[in-house]
Formats: structure tokens, C-alpha cells, sequence
């Protein structure tokens, strides 16, 4: 939020919405009163399927600003295979998710997050080949790429060479 407000004040037009919720909620809304841009955040709640997929494809991007180390990040594979850019700290395994493209950013360098917020606002022709880039990402983490890594393991397992 505090990058939201920092690109706020160099002019450029986003606008936050925060999927999920929890005991912090509160906290993010006085934060977002607190640096003038509670008018560019919207609170959205918990949301799953459907109405989650239409939120992220109607978004520029997803942006995982987190500062603990994610072992994975399951938001940032869907935003991918929903063919948004997803902007990820460089934390745990998130940089991994998004191998390949051009959207990993130092976890808690407000500046950095507001450079890779205003670019992905205002530069198309960037975010446009990072979507094409997600795209080839996504494919990493389709259900059957999955099946057959977990097939993988089982047959190593069983055949000792685990």
C-alpha cells in the first residue's frame, strides 16, 4: 500500500484491490485512510473460483509484495494461468513461479515496488510481453504437469532411486 501511495504521488493511475481478509483487515484499512489512498483500494474479502478468476482477469496484475519466504505461491500460478502478470517479491519459491519474466521485486523496497507498479500501469507494450511470458509460465502448472511430477517421485520411490 505504501507503493500504491508513493506512485500515487508521481501521477500514476492504479488502483488496489485486496482479496482476503482476516484479524489484519482493520490495520489495512486505517493504512490505507492513513496515506490518502483509501479512494484507490478496494477490499474485496475472501473470494474463490469464479468470481476470484474474474477479478484477476480484470486486473493488470497480481502483486505478491510478501516478506515472508513462501514455500509457494499458489496466487501468482493462477494470476499466470489466468494470463496476468504477476509482480512477486523475491521471497521463497515465488521468483521460481514466475521464472522467466521480468517481475520479481525486493521484498519490502517500497521504491522497487513502485517502479514495477508504475510500469505495469503505464507501460503496455512491457506488460503485454510479460502476459505473453506468463502464458508460457502457466504451463508449468497445469494438472497433468503436476500429475506426472508426482508420478515421478512415486516411481523413484518404488524403485529405490528416491
Amino acid at each position: 500500500m505504501h507503493a500504491v501511495a508513493k506512485a500515487r504521488s508521481q501521477r500514476v493511475d492504479l488502483f488496489l484491490d485486496l482479496v482476503g481478509g482476516g484479524p489484519l483487515e482493520g490495520s489495512y484499512r486505517d493504512l490505507a485512510r492513513h496515506l490518502g489512498v483509501e479512494d484507490r483500494v478496494r477490499f474485496l474479502g475472501w473470494m474463490r473460483g469464479s468470481p476470484l478468476s474474474e477479478v484477476v482477469r480484470a486486473s493488470i496484475a497480481l502483486v505478491l509484495p510478501t516478506l515472508c519466504d513462501e514455500a509457494f505461491g499458489i496466487a501468482a500460478a493462477e494470476a499466470l494461468c489466468c494470463g496476468r502478470v504477476a509482480i512477486v517479491s523475491d521471497r521463497g519459491g515465488l521468483p521460481e513461479v514466475v521464472q522467466g519474466m521480468e517481475t520479481v521485486v525486493p521484498a519490502g523496497d517500497v521504491n522497487a515496488w513502485m517502479v514495477a507498479l508504475q510500469r505495469v500501469a503505464e507501460d503496455s507494450n512491457w506488460r503485454y510481453e510479460q502476459e505473453k511470458r506468463a502464458a508460457h509460465a502457466a504451463a508449468r502448472f497445469t494438472p497433468e504437469r503436476f500429475l506426472d511430477g508426482y508420478l515421478q517421485v512415486y516411481e523413484n520411490a518404488l524403485s529405490g532411486s528416491a
